[in-house]
C-alpha cells in the first residue's frame, strides 16, 4: 500500500500567507480612507447640530433685545461646557438654553461667532473626535 500524505507543505502555506498579506496591504489604506471620511461627516453633523442650537438661542436672545456675539464650548476632561458672551444681561439663561438644545458631547470644543446681523460668522469652528471643521459661506467643511 502506498502512503498517501495529507496536508499542506510549508511552501504552500507560505504562498497562501503571502497572498493574504498582499490583499491586506491593498485593503488597509482603502478602509482608512473610509474611516477618515466617516469621522469628517460625523464632525460636520455635530457642527450643524451646534449651529442650529446656537442660532435658535441667538434668535431668542435677540427677541429679548439681547445680543450674543459668541458661544464657546470648552472641553475639560470628558465633559464640555458652553458659554454665551455678548450683552452683559445674557446671564446663564441663554447658556442653559443652548446647552439643553445642543446636547453637547464630552470632549468637544467649538467657537460659534455671530455678526451684527445675529447670523453665524465665517470664523466659526467645531472640533469633535479629533476632527476640526470650519464654517465658511454657509457650509461646514474640514478646511
Amino acid at each position: 500500500m502506498k502512503n498517501k500524505k495529507k496536508g499542506f507543505t510549508l511552501v504552500e502555506l507560505i504562498v497562501v500567507l503571502a497572498i493574504l498579506a498582499i490583499l491586506a496591504a491593498m485593503l488597509v489604506p482603502a478602509l482608512t480612507g473610509y474611516i477618515d471620511k466617516a469621522n469628517e461627516k460625523k464632525a460636520i453633523a455635530t457642527a450643524r447640530q451646534y449651529a442650529i442650537a446656537a442660532q435658535s438661542t441667538v434668535s431668542d436672545a435677540y427677541a429679548s433685545n439681547i445680543k450674543i456675539t459668541a458661544i464657546t464650548i470648552t472641553a475639560s476632561g470628558t465633559t464640555s461646557t458652553a458659554t454665551c458672551t455678548g450683552d452683559t444681561s445674557t446671564g446663564t439663561k441663554f447658556t442653559t438654553q443652548f446647552t439643553n438644545l445642543a446636547e453637547i458631547k464630552g470632549g468637544d470644543t467649538a467657537t460659534l461667532n455671530f455678526g451684527d446681523d445675529q447670523k453665524l460668522d465665517n470664523n466659526s469652528s467645531v472640533t469633535t473626535g479629533g476632527v476640526t471643521v470650519y464654517y465658511k459661506d454657509g457650509v461646514w467643511a474640514k478646511s
